[in-house]
Order: C-alpha cells, then sequence, then structure tokens
C-alpha cells in the first residue's frame, strides 16, 4: 500500500546484536549500511512532541546514501499504537536549506538522532539493526512486500519477531526521538 508504513521496533539486550547478525548473514540477503543524521522538528503553533502519544513526526534525514525529508503520522486506535502509519517522504538535495526554510516558517529543531542501520531483506521484511548514539542498539522490521491491510501486514511482523526470538517485552512503541529527549530528561 502507497504511503503506508508497517513497522515494529526492539530494543536488544545484550548479545541479542550478534545473534541476528549471524541468523541474517547465514539467511537473509544484505542489502545496505549507512550512517544517518535525523533532524527533527515541530511547527512552534502545534508541537508534535507535547501530544501522547507522539503521533506526528517532521524529518530532515541526511545520510551518506542521500538525504530526504519525511512526515509520518502514526495511526493510534482507542489509545492503542497500531505500528503502522502514513508516511510521505521525497528525496533532498538541499537538507541544510530547507532548515532555513523551517525557521523562517517558525518550525522548531526538536532532537538529531544519529544512528548506523545495517540492512537485510529477509521474507518480503527489511530486517534492520540500528546503533542509536546514546540510546543502543535496536531492531526494526519493516513490510517491504505487498499486503491488503496494514493488519495483515503487522501480523506476519510479529509472527517474524517470534522467529527470530524478539520479546514483545523488547518492542518500542515510542521511537527515537522520544527515548533520546526522554534520555535528555526533557520528556
Amino acid at each position: 500500500m502507497q504511503d503506508i508504513e508497517v513497522e515494529l521496533k526492539f530494543r536488544l539486550p545484550q548479545g541479542k546484536k550478534e545473534e541476528l547478525l549471524v541468523f541474517l548473514e547465514h539467511n537473509a540477503q544484505f542489502t545496505k549500511e549507512i550512517t544517518m543524521k535525523d533532524s527533527y522538528y515541530a511547527p512552534s503553533h502545534r508541537d508534535f512532541f507535547a501530544i501522547r502519544p507522539i503521533v506526528e513526526r517532521l524529518r530532515i534525514r541526511e545520510s551518506d546514501q542521500g538525504h530526504s525529508v519525511n512526515y509520518k503520522h502514526r495511526i493510534v486506535k482507542d489509545g492503542v499504537n497500531m505500528n503502522y502509519c502514513d508516511e510521505y517522504n521525497t528525496p533532498l538535495t538541499k537538507p541544510d536549506q530547507l532548515a532555513k526554510i523551517f525557521s523562517a516558517l517558525d518550525v522548531k529543531p526538536v532532537i538529531v538522532v544519529d544512528k548506523t542501520r545495517t540492512s537485510y531483506l529477509y521474507q518480503q521484511v527489511e530486517v534492520s539493526l540500528d546503533v542509536v548514539q546514546e540510546l543502543g542498539d535496536f531492531v526494526e522490521l519493516e513490510m517491504k512486500g505487498q499486503f491488503n491491510h496494514p493488519e495483515e501486514a503487522r501480523e506476519k511482523l510479529y509472527t517474524l519477531a517470534e522467529e527470530l526470538g524478539l520479546e514483545k517485552s523488547w518492542q518500542d512503541n515510542k521511537g527515537y526521538p522520544r527515548l533520546m529527549l526522554e534520555a535528555k530528561g526533557v520528556l
């Protein structure tokens, strides 16, 4: 489904990253290793990070494989994160210029998240191992194959998570920007 992202994210305990790497190197297709700097913004008139749960994010991504601007609106039903979102993304050639435009429009920088991501494709799912500065190791499962409905894709991701030995108690529904703000004592 176009403009819909379905993903699950898990914080990895010590040693689990290495175990996952061994599995992926033997059973999945390596796709990329990338370093990313994600700068998150919020309009002054509508602070995305003041609302719980945080459902909107505006990001400029700078990476060694290109830059982009991205807006996500997470779907929450009856207070439950449905693990998918409306997502709009487009390439960007001059991230510094967009940051100036945001400033002129009173869209303020909130937090920067630096990470290194190693990704594999396994059963139509992108499995990304993230090393996030100041936060640690995570794995993100994102549906890349075709699906008729987001709930169908979400169930496939939970089945894969179980196969990979990822425990539900490790799941993170907050996202890196909120975790970083909490770690810095801002939230």
